[in-house]
């Protein structure tokens, strides 16, 4: 079994590259350093309860994302990544996008 550093450290990374950010854009946006944020990533570094409420606030996802370790099959992972590129979208934008998702699986 991985260290608790370890799997916290994935998963950050996960979400991260999920959301198209950098190493350097999300230590920007929780007010941490790269190498800081570099060394977490790999599970180098411990992280303090207020720095993983930043990585989450600058990931916009709720902190108990960052501890979601389960294996998920694809189409799970799939819908998981979608869900987190549209957290960080206003209502109305991510009401079109609702409507027109709806539309596109009603055509089956």
């Amino acid at each position: 079994m991985d260290k608790i550093e370890k799997l916290v450290g994935r998963r950050i990374a996960y979400l991260r590259k999920v959301s198209g950010i950098t190493q350097e854009g999300l230590a920007e946006k929780a007010n941490i350093s790269r190498d800081f944020l570099s060394r977490v990533e790999r599970g180098i570094s411990s992280i303090s309860l207020s720095n993983i409420e930043a990585i989450a606030g600058a990931l916009n996802v709720p902190v108990k994302e960052l501890f979601d370790f389960e294996r998920k099959t694809e189409a799970e992972q799939m819908i998981e990544n979608i869900a987190v590129l549209l957290r960080g979208i206003e209502r109305d934008s991510l009401k079109r996008w609702h409507d027109a998702l709806r539309i596109l699986l009603m055509r089956k």
